[in-house]
């Protein structure tokens, strides 16, 4: 009898990948109405997260390239949630001023990197730890404001933290998926601002 179950890994894997690819794709397109500060941040992390799932996407077809997904994984994950905070933090409170964004950026890069490099992804799970309190934070001190909007937001972090703590286990699928949830939700909340204008 075949074995079924390397089969229908498979087809998890290459639907979660093709899931991150496609949630990458529609916040690309929903943040277009949002303003500058929250679009640029959503977009890059949509690039980075869709260069995710073509790194695994690579890594199931090509056995060669099976170690790239576990690499680009803790630096997209650590530089794209930082960018998805900052995005968020623009459209919740105030656009972050750029020299602080780009510092930001910058240690999440350097977060993201050491991870990639000792193979240790805790260093991009403190990276995102950071970026989702922060967000959590802003979300609860609006929640009177608009309770709509912080409530998606509130849940756009927990699915952001939530894939890197699958990241942290070693499931870059499930990982995809909570991404991919978090990347939609960010890149909706981005829009509640141009609704209300």
């Amino acid at each position: 009898m075949p074995d079924l179950s390397s089969g229908m890994a498979f087809v998890f894997d290459s639907l979660a990948a093709l899931l991150l690819f496609a949630a990458a794709v529609i916040a690309w397109l929903l943040a277009g109405a949002s303003r500058i500060s929250s679009r640029i941040n959503i977009r890059f992390a949509a690039m980075l997260l869709a260069a995710l799932a073509a790194a695994r996407a690579l890594g199931m077809v090509q056995p060669q390239f099976l170690s790239l997904a576990p690499a680009v994984a803790p630096i997209a994950a650590s530089l794209g949630t930082t960018a998805l905070a900052l995005g968020l933090l623009a459209v919740l409170a105030r656009p972050i001023p750029s020299l602080a964004a780009s510092l930001a950026l910058a240690l999440a890069l350097g977060a993201g990197l050491a991870a990639a490099l000792s193979g240790e992804p805790v260093y991009a799970l403190a990276c995102q730890i950071l970026g989702v309190c922060l967000t959590v934070a802003v979300a609860l001190s609006g929640f009177a404001a608009g309770p709509g909007r912080a409530a998606l937001a509130l849940l756009a972090a927990a699915a952001l933290l939530c894939g890197g703590l699958a990241l942290m286990d070693g499931a870059i699928n499930v990982a995809e998926i909570f991404f991919a949830a978090g990347l939609i939700g960010a890149a909706r909340v981005s829009q509640f601002r141009v609704e209300a204008q």
